[in-house]
């Protein structure tokens, strides 16, 4: 006999999952911004401290998930696809954790996630798949959104234009990301993908953050808890409950509750530093927002879902 009483109980458990996880990864620029070691580094720890807690996620995900698809990761053909999406992964968090040295929270937030625009785009040019009118049309109204929000900021010119071309830039490594690893799901579980990209992210990271001379030692109780809270909190436990929550749920209902991310970074970044936005901006951010929710899998196939069940951000 069916407990109908124990299923309403949990029916919306992965409603609540997305929400967190939205939640999570939208504090993401904030923690970043707190952190004490420069922006490279800070992505590197990120990373790290995330990689043993996704070991774990495979056993919190549905077995259809564990293990869909059949391919050798020995294969050389699928490891090292899987890892250089790690290397997109790796660029995008560079230039995300720079741009928030120059621009505001809220636009870099806003800019990097128009990701699944440039994923749109990546995915006609390099595999000819089709684009449809209402992605054009998002598009074109994203990037009217993105004027809007670049030309209405009240900060100095240069250093925001500055900010606002590496979340820019941050959108298109993410976008890249994303079609690469649409196309990795079609034979590769979320798990082993979500481990070896974040491996060779950190493998990516770790030698350009010497490079540039950032120090990798945290020096007190608080720069080690904002790194170690990056890693568990806004990257595993983030990643986690997306994953979870999109195996259950519709593409427009998840679509839709993470645009939550650019709003909890926003009202974050106000209340923690002061930073308030313009009405332009405010506009700018809405409509950008509109864009990228209207680029939904009707508008360009399911290459936004599919990514997004294996997707660190």
């Amino acid at each position: 006999m069916i407990d109908h009483r124990s299923q309403n109980r949990w029916a919306g458990l992965p409603l609540a999952a997305l929400v967190a996880g939205a939640l999570a990864l939208g504090s993401s620029p904030i923690l970043a911004r707190m952190s004490e070691l420069a922006p490279t580094a800070t992505a590197f720890y990120r990373v790290a401290f995330a990689v043993p807690a996704l070991c774990l996620l495979p056993l919190f995900l549905t077995n259809g998930d564990v293990t869909r698809g059949n391919a050798d990761l020995t294969d050389s053909r699928v490891f090292f696809p899987i890892a250089a999406a790690g290397i997109l992964f790796a660029l995008d968090l560079a230039f995300l954790h720079w741009s928030l040295r120059f621009t505001s929270i809220a636009n870099s937030t806003l800019l990097l996630n128009s990701a699944p625009l440039f994923a749109g785009l990546f995915g006609w040019i390099l595999f000819r798949e089709p684009l449809r009118l209402r992605f054009l049309s998002s598009f074109v109204l994203a990037f009217g959104g993105v004027v809007l929000l670049v030309r209405g900021s009240s900060a100095a010119a240069d250093s925001q234009g500055l900010g606002n071309g590496l979340a820019l830039l941050a959108g298109a490594a993410y976008g890249g990301y994303l079609i690469a690893i649409s196309r990795l799901r079609r034979q590769v579980a979320t798990g082993p993908i979500m481990i070896i990209s974040s491996l060779s992210c950190a493998v990516c990271l770790l030698p350009l953050a010497i490079a540039s001379g950032e120090s990798l030692v945290p020096l007190t109780p608080r720069a080690w808890a904002i790194l170690i809270a990056l890693g568990l909190i806004t990257h595993a436990a983030g990643q986690g409950l997306v994953a979870f929550a999109f195996k259950a749920l519709p593409a427009s209902t998840s679509s839709a509750v993470l645009l939550l991310q650019p709003i909890v970074a926003a009202i974050g970044s106000w209340l923690l530093f002061g930073e308030q936005l313009t009405p332009p901006q405010v506009l700018g951010g809405v409509i950008v927002l509109m864009g990228v929710y209207l680029c939904g899998p009707s508008s360009c196939g399911d290459k936004v879902r599919t990514s997004a069940e294996a997707s660190p951000r």
